[in-house]
């Protein structure tokens, strides 16, 4: 009988070579642009985006601490907030309004562009006013708290909590989109969950560990299970609310900057000598 490891001609199976190429274009699209990244290349990208993530935000933390000493504090947060933002295509407020108004109104919200119509037509993909309200409140909410959390640091606690984040948040998008069931009628969803395997999933995950706990010890630690938990949840609401979308995902990355940026000025504050 013929071993298993071998097709009918004898020669022995392979895993297709990793398209090093385009997947890195694609993670770079998808982070700074201008181009649309294709799904299915994004789907092997994603191996890339904790690394891609840890060079914006370190060129970002880089001008906060050069800033820092010119521009006053409450000037400077809000700014930082825009440019955390602007630097990294693939969240800001518009994918957190987007994905909670999904996440909120269920199937019947409007899928990313690009992606068909679901079934029922423009009508039914239409979100409710209520859910359009309350996903308002959360971006507001999202970045206020942003704001508030990036004016509590200064200097060097200041660039690698950006950093940080801007990690993390990229990280958690892996996580959501990997092995997630997609929404029906989100294509870019569904092609990106469906193409990243273990081990794109494990290469980002790993390289996330070691950036986070070189730039941060044992903080780095706290930072990671918090947001592990937070996008599982996230990512069992989704499937709840009848799977992952392209936006969920990308509002899942802004609410786990989020949450590094909170807890790493709250944990600066209690480590915080004296």
């Amino acid at each position: 009988m013929a071993d298993a490891t071998t097709d009918r001609a004898g020669a022995p199976k392979t895993d297709p070579p990793f398209p090093f190429a385009r997947a890195l274009r694609a993670a770079v699209s998808w982070l700074l642009g201008p181009d649309e990244p294709e799904a299915a290349d994004l789907a092997h990208g994603a191996a890339f985006l904790p690394a891609l993530g840890a060079l914006v935000g370190l060129a970002l933390g880089l001008l906060a601490v050069a800033a820092s000493d010119i521009v006053p504090g409450l000037l400077l947060a809000p700014l930082l907030v825009v440019a955390l933002a602007a630097l990294q295509r693939g969240g800001g407020p518009r994918a957190l309004l987007e994905g909670t108004a999904a996440l909120v109104s269920g199937p019947g919200v409007p899928e990313a562009a690009g992606a068909s119509d679901p079934p029922g037509g423009s009508d039914a993909a239409t979100p409710g006013l209520g859910a359009l309200s309350l996903a308002s409140v959360a971006v507001a909410l999202v970045l206020v708290a942003k704001a508030l959390a990036i004016a509590a640091l200064h200097g060097r606690a200041l660039g690698i909590a950006l950093v940080l984040a801007a990690i993390l948040g990229r990280w958690a998008q892996v996580v959501l989109a990997y092995g997630s069931i997609p929404r029906p009628g989100d294509a870019f969803a569904g092609a990106w969950c469906r193409g990243c395997a273990f081990r794109e999933f494990g290469t980002a995950s790993v390289s996330a560990m070691l950036l986070v706990l070189a730039l941060a010890n044992a903080v780095g630690l706290v930072l990671l299970f918090a947001v592990a938990a937070q996008t599982i949840a996230l990512r069992i609401l989704a499937h709840r609310r009848g799977g992952m979308t392209r936006t969920s995902i990308e509002a899942g990355g802004e609410l786990a900057e989020t949450v590094t940026l909170l807890l790493g000025a709250l944990l600066a504050r209690l480590i915080a000598p004296g």
